[in-house]
């Protein structure tokens, strides 16, 4: 895995979430964001807090992002409106470093 998508990817959860756990290849906690391959984090939308997220870049060819569909039932539409907003950005993110 590319070290500079690794800091790439917590850079951008980090500037909407600030609860983030990050983790290296074989699973361990970790402090150095270029070292990262898991990324958890809870979806939080003002006070409210609607699930947990994991995203991986653990194969270095894809990323996967993974929460439990309940989530999207419990936000209201503002939120989903965010959510959908943030799962783009997601996206983006991977065609941009062709994951």
């Amino acid at each position: 895995m590319n070290p500079k998508t690794s800091q790439d990817l917590f850079n951008k959860i980090r500037s909407q979430f600030s609860n983030i756990q990050i983790g290296d290849e074989s699973g361990q906690p970790t402090a150095d964001p270029s070292t990262a391959v898991f990324f958890e984090f809870e979806f939080k939308e003002d006070a409210d807090t609607f699930g947990h997220v994991s995203v991986s870049l653990a194969d270095g060819e894809n990323m996967k992002v993974f929460y439990n569909r309940d989530l999207v039932n419990k936000i209201d539409e503002d939120s989903k409106t965010e959510w959908f907003a943030f799962l783009k950005e997601l996206k983006d993110f991977a065609v941009e470093h062709q994951l």
